[in-house]
């Protein structure tokens, strides 16, 4: 039960303070989790409480079977789950403009698949109009016949990223092509990578990190600059690349010559971050739309049954109508349900 893990959680908090031999970084950080927990808290003993009441009533409810104990099971259990609606809006009730990456590709099933990406396309695309977020076409690569090749959607708004990123994976369609002239049902398939937008990579040189060599020049330059230790090598070693090693010895001054280097070595640094950055995220796009094959899937669209299906939450709804051309509250309901299990998680 949620309420009991937040409830263990809390008291064993509340008994490591009181601790004599904790540290002072660790009292601090239990402190404030402490505080921070203060709310969810207050609802979890609200909910043990009732859950108490409710074992009670059903208990008389096997002995005596009175209407009015029926009425009271019913008003606990609603209570219990408007304190559970609570207790999702209180952890998601953290508004921060996010800006994502989402790219759509067609999988196993050929024209079919095209043709299902594209749906999807569309169907993102009125999410994000009902969201009220700002969107824009990257690229869009259409076949002759109206299927998808690739699309990109660039996505901001309002926790765009904490809502879309449950989109990731390979999504199944079964239904009658229209190129079906037998009525035969098909199973294609089309995957989606949703890619955060982060900030432009932090370039910040640790000393810790930095070897800094002077020496003399061999260079041309005359007496000067051969004559004195004017020459730079800087040699950074980050932990995330290859060591970055930079030579400056144009100037005549030691120190111009290392303000050079340094703008050189942040040039060079930061391209080597965010290459390592750009290989994650094709890393991170693979593992997260598979291979595309019928088998792996996150969701199922099924037309003869007018049925979704997503199968990490096990939420099945009815409405691919609504999904794929109306308002998309179905898509919604079933994007919630997945938020929902990531908090009580």
């Amino acid at each position: 039960m949620w309420w009991k893990d937040i409830v263990q959680k809390y008291s064993g908090l509340e008994s490591d303070l009181q601790n004599i031999e904790i540290s002072k970084d660790d009292l601090l950080k239990k402190s404030k989790l402490l505080g921070s927990m203060t709310k969810e808290y207050d609802i979890a003993c609200k909910v043990a409480n009732l859950s108490k009441d409710l074992t009670d009533i059903i208990s008389m409810i096997n002995d005596e079977k009175e209407q009015w104990l029926f009425d009271q099971k019913k008003e606990i259990e609603q209570e219990i789950e408007n304190l559970y609606q609570a207790f999702i809006t209180l952890k998601d009730n953290c508004a921060k403009e996010q800006a994502l990456m989402l790219e759509i590709r067609p999988g196993a099933g050929g024209d079919e698949a095209g043709l299902f990406a594209y749906i999807l396309f569309e169907m993102y695309i009125r999410y994000a109009v009902h969201k009220n977020w700002a969107i824009d076409i990257m690229s869009k690569n259409i076949t002759d016949i109206k299927g998808l090749k690739e699309a990109v959607l660039y996505i901001k708004g309002e926790n765009a990223y904490d809502i879309l990123q449950f989109e990731s994976g390979v999504h199944r369609v079964q239904r009658v092509p229209k190129t079906e002239s037998s009525g035969r049902i098909h199973t294609s398939t089309a995957t989606v990578a949703v890619l955060e937008e982060k900030d432009d990579v932090a370039i910040e040189i640790k000393s810790d990190l930095l070897k800094v060599d002077f020496y003399r020049s061999s260079g041309p330059g005359g007496q000067s600059v051969n004559t004195t230790d004017s020459a730079v090598r800087l040699t950074y070693s980050h932990p995330d690349v290859d060591p970055v090693v930079v030579c400056m010895q144009d100037e005549k001054s030691q120190h111009k010559n290392k303000d050079k280097a340094m703008k050189v070595l942040k040039t060079r640094l930061r391209d080597a971050l965010e290459q390592k950055q750009h290989k994650e995220i094709a890393d991170y796009r693979k593992n997260q739309v598979g291979s595309g094959d019928r088998s792996e899937r996150i969701r199922t669209y099924n037309f003869p049954q007018n049925r979704i299906t997503d199968h990490r939450s096990k939420l099945t709804a009815h409405g691919l109508n609504e999904i794929f051309v109306t308002e998309p509250t179905i898509l919604n309901k079933v994007i919630m349900s997945l938020k929902e299990k990531e908090i009580l998680s």
